[in-house]
């Protein structure tokens, strides 16, 4: 069991919490990896959501989607963030409506829906042009951080860090990701989990960099030899995690209603009971029954 003077926080999931029994150091910096439809997204809503069930605030950094598209995202998953933002625990940072032309209500025109939320959320929602100055969102994240007086606790989310690579230089979006790291992780003691999309040529050296100097990095992909046949099973694993244990194995997983990521349980229990085997010097690799086989033949002297 592994000593620290940071304290460490679990995921609220079941099964991620098997896999990092101590749960994660709250000075860390988290990227979560994939290619599109691999399951990072619906695993980062369950994320802000245990933590917002756990009491503790949330901040989101909204560059992909709108603040109204990430709050209809969580109803299919059976989840509401609605009550959180009545109660200040969940702020969104609206880092791309400014693209839109009717920037002070951007959905009144869809469907009354929309309209009745979008009146409910709109006070939580906070504006910012991440395309003009990096700084000036950095700005909006601390005055926010302030405001909520938040530190040695709570949640900063960022999605994603593939749109600030596109909307800056590759250099300055990593010196922002940065500073972010070391003035709300390191020195405020903030976790923040961000979304990095894979598979893109052009920022390969980026995503590198990216996994790099991240604290932990948490991998989603398509099973391999499945997908080559056209079988899209989904799988994560803990790449790594400095400051605390971790079973850093692929697991098979799929995405529930009102559960979230699951994962079946004699596959989790077999595979993390042979995974500690192997670190603890006990050789579970079974041999293969041709082999076996073969090595019954008597050999034939003539």
């Amino acid at each position: 069991m592994s000593t620290s003077f940071i304290q460490l926080v679990k995921t609220g999931n079941e099964f991620v919490d098997i896999i990092i029994p101590e749960g994660i150091p709250r000075n860390s910096f988290v990227l979560i990896n994939g290619e599109p439809g691999t399951g990072k997204g619906a695993f980062l809503c369950e994320i802000v959501y245990r933590r917002l069930v756990a009491g503790e605030p949330v901040i989101y950094l909204a560059l992909d989607d709108s603040p109204l598209s990430i709050i209809q995202r969580f109803y299919p998953l059976g989840w509401d963030l609605i009550p959180f933002l009545k109660q200040n625990k969940l702020k969104f940072i609206d880092c791309f409506s400014y693209r839109m032309i009717d920037k002070g209500s951007p959905v009144l025109k869809m469907h009354m829906i929309n309209e009745k939320v979008w009146k409910e959320v709109e006070d939580d929602i906070i504006p910012c042009e991440p395309k003009e100055n990096l700084y000036n969102t950095l700005s909006t994240i601390s005055s926010l951080l302030n405001k909520l007086d938040i530190a040695d606790q709570g949640l900063l989310v960022i999605d994603s860090l593939t749109e600030l690579a596109t909307l800056h230089t590759q250099e300055r979006a990593l010196e922002f990701i940065k500073t972010l790291r070391a003035r709300l992780c390191k020195e405020l003691l903030i976790q923040i989990f961000a979304v990095n999309n894979i598979g893109i040529p052009q920022l390969e050296i980026f995503s590198s960099l990216l996994n790099y100097f991240a604290d932990g990095v948490i991998d989603f992909r398509f099973e391999p030899s499945l997908m080559k046949r056209g079988l899209l099973i989904k799988q994560f694993r803990v790449r790594k995690l400095s400051g605390t244990e971790s079973r850093n194995i692929w697991l098979t997983c799929k995405i529930k209603r009102e559960e979230g990521l699951i994962v079946p349980e004699k596959m989790i229990k077999v595979i993390t009971e042979s995974f500690d085997d192997i670190l603890d010097g006990i050789d579970v690799i079974k041999p293969d029954k041709k082999d076996k086989k073969k090595s019954k033949k008597k050999i034939k002297v003539e």
